[in-house]
């Protein structure tokens, strides 16, 4: 029947039609006046979160359309928005459609995060989703520099996995704030590309320049095999290091230890 619920897992006849892509039946339940279009399984998945999370266009199109479903239906781990920027099963332009459609929707929230704190911007930049990011940042309402638990922005993350195009998505948006943290990761994964690319951003100096274990952009890099990004350091008008730094590469290679005693230009900008 229309109220029958699965006992063990808490799906509802709607949601069980959107699982199983039982078009005729799932369209045959929302003319239904009566039927909640909003009710959870045990996890917390609206019929919405499934369609989304499963790629269900036509679906999703249709419970978009109904008044009396809540866009913003969270499922104590994330929202359909969510769900549709992280889903991996189907082909990645096939969510941004998923993403774009719920985008149009007015009553979304761009912003809502989930159990970590990640946003859909924070989570497509780190998952390289560019068709996402890209649509995400059109919207007047995102917040950019949004943080998550741990205190990552999109920009950090995107600098960190090396993901170019989004970065340069992020740096183009006059929104976007500066970030030593998204220097020092990306110097720390050896992405020297994404290290001369922050460098050109006068934004990036305006913060912090170390981590939260007090070491630079320059220390993380001495590490064997970042020869490339000291250079990227080196090139630069304004040197990530500081007194300590040359004291921290002991133990790298004999590469890395010339590169950087032929560093002239200091900059004691934290005191430690």
């Amino acid at each position: 029947s229309i109220d029958s619920v699965e006992i063990d897992t808490g799906y509802s006849a709607l949601i069980l039609s959107v699982i199983h892509f039982q078009k005729d039946e799932f369209g045959r339940l929302l003319e239904d006046e009566t039927i909640d279009v909003n009710a959870a399984d045990n996890n917390g998945k609206t019929a919405l979160i499934w369609a989304a999370e499963l790629c269900h266009k036509e679906m999703v199109n249709m419970l978009l359309n109904d008044p009396r479903i809540n866009v913003n239906a969270n499922d104590h781990i994330t929202t359909a928005l969510i769900r549709a920027t992280t889903a991996n099963t189907k082909p990645k332009g096939d969510y941004a459609v998923i993403v774009k459609m719920l985008l149009k929707d007015g009553r979304i929230n761009v912003n809502a995060a989930d159990a970590k704190g990640s946003t859909a911007l924070i989570l497509a930049s780190y998952l390289d989703r560019i068709l996402i990011v890209n649509f995400l940042l059109k919207e007047e309402k995102i917040d950019i520099n949004a943080v998550d638990k741990n205190g990552n922005t999109a920009l950090i993350w995107a600098a960190e996995m090396g993901h170019k195009e989004i970065l340069i998505m992020l740096l183009k948006d006059k929104r976007t704030h500066g970030s030593g943290v998204a220097l020092i990761r990306a110097a720390c994964n050896n992405h020297a590309g994404i290290v001369r690319m922050l460098l050109k951003d006068e934004r990036i100096i305006s913060d912090k320049d170390h981590d939260e274990n007090l070491k630079t952009a320059l220390i993380w890099a001495s590490h064997p095999g970042h020869e490339e990004v000291v250079e990227a350091l080196n090139e630069d008008e304004i040197i990530y290091t500081n007194s300590t730094d040359l004291n921290s590469c002991a133990d790298n290679s004999e590469e890395i230890i010339t590169l950087l005693n032929d560093i002239v230009k200091f900059s004691c900008k934290i005191g430690v």
